[in-house]
């Protein structure tokens, strides 16, 4: 089930503390290793991309307003 082959069925994403430094794919803020980040189960094409928690709680904030 892989979203870059035009299969879009739900992907799974996990919580975890970040292992690297890097760029959150939601809010374009800097992850520093030990932050909390959701990163995608499984090896899909966007295997690398991590989302903050925080940033993921404020958009479901939004959401929810």
């Amino acid at each position: 089930r892989e979203p870059g082959l035009c299969n879009y069925t739900e992907q799974r994403w996990s919580l975890r503390k970040a292992q690297l430094a890097g760029t959150c794919s939601l809010s374009g803020k800097a992850i520093r290793p030990g932050d909390r980040v959701y990163r995608p189960v499984g090896s899909p094409m966007n295997r690398g991309e991590l989302i903050l928690a925080e940033a993921a709680n404020e958009v479901a904030a939004i959401e929810m307003a």
